[in-house]
């Protein structure tokens, strides 16, 4: 019990992103639909491997309304190149981000356009970030199946902790039905150049 207590204390065990979806182009605005898609989720983890750094995210509610009251999220972001010392911004493309939710009958997924990423290492096996991209979404619909190509702006933050095992299994449902990326590594997204002096000179000097 003390250690779920502390583990709330530092922002969880489990990691946690908000994220947000706001319409680059709003054709009515009616008085009761929110501006904005707000998702939340109680699980961001990461892991890095071959030069890169993934993150996924992850939430799920128990509703007793059933099947009308669910609500998931599920999300993954691939990153290209480490950070050189504590943090380092990163260019997003076609590939950098997959996502999904779903909010009773509503299923939407979305997939970045383009964008930035910002990375900072923390302590603890913890990585914060932030990030600010342009997606396209689309929403299922029962006969037509995936339908639209909205723009909306996506925002976010989060904090991830290490789980590799966890995070696998939240990338490949992040990339399920027709979402997955499908083209080399290089092509994810890629570090922005490195200015000012080395982080670790040659002590020889």
């Amino acid at each position: 019990m003390v250690l779920l207590f502390c583990c709330a204390l530092v922002g969880g065990c489990t990691g946690w992103a908000k994220l947000h979806l706001v319409p680059t182009k709003q054709m009515r605005i009616i008085k009761t639909t929110p501006l904005m898609t707000e998702l939340h989720a109680a699980e961001c983890y990461y892991w890095i491997e071959d030069n890169r750094i993934t993150i996924a995210l992850a939430d799920e509610n128990i509703s007793l309304a059933g099947e009308l009251g669910k609500k998931t999220l599920v999300g993954s972001i691939v990153l290209e190149g480490l950070p050189a010392h504590q943090a380092r911004e990163y260019r997003l493309d076609h590939n950098s981000i997959r996502g999904r939710f779903r909010r009773g009958a509503r299923h939407v997924r979305f997939a970045s356009l383009g964008g930035v990423c910002s990375i900072w290492l923390e302590g603890g096996r913890r990585i914060r970030g932030r990030l600010h991209a342009l997606a396209k979404q689309q929403q299922f619909h029962i006969l037509r199946g995936w339908v639209g190509n909205r723009q909306a702006y996506l925002l976010g933050d989060f904090v991830a902790v290490q789980n590799r095992e966890r995070g696998e299994e939240l990338l490949r449902r992040s990339e399920a039905d027709g979402m997955g990326r499908g083209v080399p590594p290089p092509a994810y997204g890629r570090p922005r150049a490195i200015t000012g002096p080395p982080v670790h000179p040659d002590r020889n000097q």
